[in-house]
């Protein structure tokens, strides 16, 4: 008894309109500490000698323009002070990444210490969810920057998706074509997670009625009581992102389900061969 009404709602995509990557590269380079000139290579742009061991900036020439700093002297000094306070490094990380152009009041919160290094994850925040997207900023003893991480393309509004009612995504899935995009588990941060991280040992078969070992396949058998539109984000062969609408399910066992819901006109089935290789004789 899921609803079933068709309708339109916007996505997102990402965008490097008025992007440079040379100028990305020394801007980066002006907030970090490299000092040099900004080196054009096949992949991308590139400031310092990052085959030494100084500190150095690298923009990758792809569809997010991702960018990577790195200070091997930093990094070989972090074992040697006291931890900086969680507090303080998302301080210094929402500063340093202003500096860069991160919008930091869009973004949500990650602290973590790993080892002798403290770790600030800025999360992207599209329509009140987090993103697979994210900046990192990590830091040594007394805030003295290890490296960081982060992209420089801008999200921008997609209006005007078509979207079929929710009963007919959830009967969609079920084709062989459509299977492929989910539903995909909803897993929150507050879910336990098996002991040790691993699943509890089962049995991989059974006997049947004539002595012969049958295969036993793991299952869900969900009933779905409620369907939210919302949004979801899929990854295109070329490393881009889309943020596409997509239904939150309800299961009624409580779990939760994300499941693509624009029309077949948005989706694009690319025949791409299997890479088998040489076929051997038997």
């Amino acid at each position: 008894e899921l609803p079933n009404t068709p309708g339109t709602a916007s996505g997102y995509r990402l965008t490097r309109a008025g992007l440079d990557g040379a100028a990305l590269a020394a801007s980066l380079a002006e907030v970090f500490g490299p000092s040099a000139e900004v080196s054009r290579t096949e992949a991308g742009w590139v400031v310092g000698d990052l085959d030494g061991a100084g500190a150095g900036v690298i923009v990758t020439d792809d569809p997010l323009f991702t960018w990577t700093f790195v200070d091997p002297v930093a990094t070989a000094a972090a074992t040697s002070g006291p931890a900086i306070a969680q507090e303080r490094a998302q301080e210094l990380a929402s500063a340093l990444l202003s500096r860069v152009g991160v919008y930091v009041a869009n973004v949500d919160w990650q602290v973590d210490r790993f080892f002798d290094v403290t770790e600030v994850t800025a999360w992207q925040v599209v329509s009140g969810a987090r993103t697979q997207l994210s900046w990192t900023v990590v830091f040594g003893d007394q805030g003295a920057v290890v490296s960081a991480s982060g992209f420089a393309a801008g999200i921008e509004e997609v209006p005007g998706y078509p979207v079929v009612g929710a009963a007919t995504a959830v009967r969609r899935a079920a084709l062989p074509t459509w299977a492929v995009l989910g539903p995909t588990p909803i897993v929150s941060s507050s879910d336990e997670a098996p002991p040790n991280g691993t699943p509890a040992p089962t049995a991989t078969s059974a006997v049947g009625s004539d002595g012969r070992p049958s295969l036993r396949v793991e299952m869900s058998d969900i009933l779905v009581t409620e369907a939210e539109l919302g949004l979801a984000q899929f990854r295109q062969p070329d490393g881009d992102l889309l943020i596409l609408p997509a239904y939150v399910l309800t299961g009624d066992d409580g779990s939760r389900w994300s499941l693509i819901a624009v029309t077949g006109d948005d989706v694009n089935f690319v025949d791409l061969p299997y890479p088998t290789a040489d076929p051997v004789a038997p």
